[in-house]
């Protein structure tokens, strides 16, 4: 399990959040516009509140104590971040972007 209890809001895209993903963990992570791009709540892991230690508490715990939820979660953060931002996808567009211009 990966966790990102930020309490800032200038927290970023969150690159930290797909890498972690893309090895297969469930993710914990302060809903904040930058870091919540990065997953599917619910999905791939759990958003919490920010600053909210009860929130954060329960749902670590919730993926600790379900071993193939955690899988589920891993399973399906790693598809998504292979489908999202996979380098040579990545590159496949800001090469489009290129030519266009």
């Amino acid at each position: 399990m990966f966790v990102l209890p930020s309490t800032e809001r200038i927290e970023s895209f969150g690159i930290v959040v797909a890498e972690a993903q893309s090895c297969g963990l469930p993710v914990v992570v302060s809903n904040w516009p930058g870091v919540r791009s990065t997953l599917e709540d619910k999905q791939t892991g759990f958003l919490v509140e920010p600053g909210n230690s009860d929130d954060l508490c329960q749902k670590i715990k919730i993926i600790l104590n379900n071993q193939e939820l955690a899988q589920t979660f891993g399973q399906v953060g790693r598809q998504r971040v292979l489908a999202k931002y996979d380098w040579n996808k990545i590159l496949e567009i800001l090469a489009g972007i290129y030519n266009q211009l």
